[in-house]
């Protein structure tokens, strides 16, 4: 039963890493996206109240 044990924590890590690389991923692309949105978001409005 111990003898599984190691390689299943070290299994873990790697996953754990895995996981922490695309959620480390997934957040800069979310940020990016975010600020991206948020500047076409500004220039939308500028360019309606311009107009308006």
């Amino acid at each position: 039963m111990w003898s599984g044990q190691p390689h299943s924590c070290n299994n873990s890590r790697e996953e754990t890493k895995q996981w922490l690389l695309v959620h480390g991923f997934g957040s800069v692309i979310l940020v990016l996206f975010a600020q991206f949105n948020l500047k076409h978001h500004l220039i939308l409005d500028s360019f309606i109240s311009a107009r308006v």
